[in-house]
């Protein structure tokens, strides 16, 4: 389990999309990218994998993914491997696990 960072491209899609929508609507969205929103996610998943008797699948905190630099980031592609990952999720026949 991660949290995810969206890419530029997606953010700049979703913040034209919640231009229009109310103050309270894009302040949620701000909120939801602070590292205080994520420990309270993390508090959150961790006491819901323990109610569900999964907590063995939870190894510690979350991965924190490195932020690239925007204009290395637009140079790299997508690697062979996570392709593959995302297709064998999107087909069903994934092991189920975050």
């Amino acid at each position: 389990m991660e949290h995810i960072n969206l890419k530029r491209y997606i953010r700049e899609r979703m913040d034209q999309v919640l231009a229009d929508e109310p103050d309270e609507v894009r302040e949620a969205y701000v909120q939801a990218r602070t590292e205080e929103h994520r420990e309270q996610l993390d508090a959150i998943v961790a006491g819901l994998l323990a109610k569900h008797g999964l907590a063995a699948l939870r190894r510690g905190r979350p991965p924190r993914r490195q932020r690239r630099p925007a204009a290395e980031a637009g140079r790299l592609g997508v690697s062979a491997s996570h392709r593959r990952q995302c297709q064998v999720m999107a087909s069903g026949s994934g092991s189920g696990t975050a």
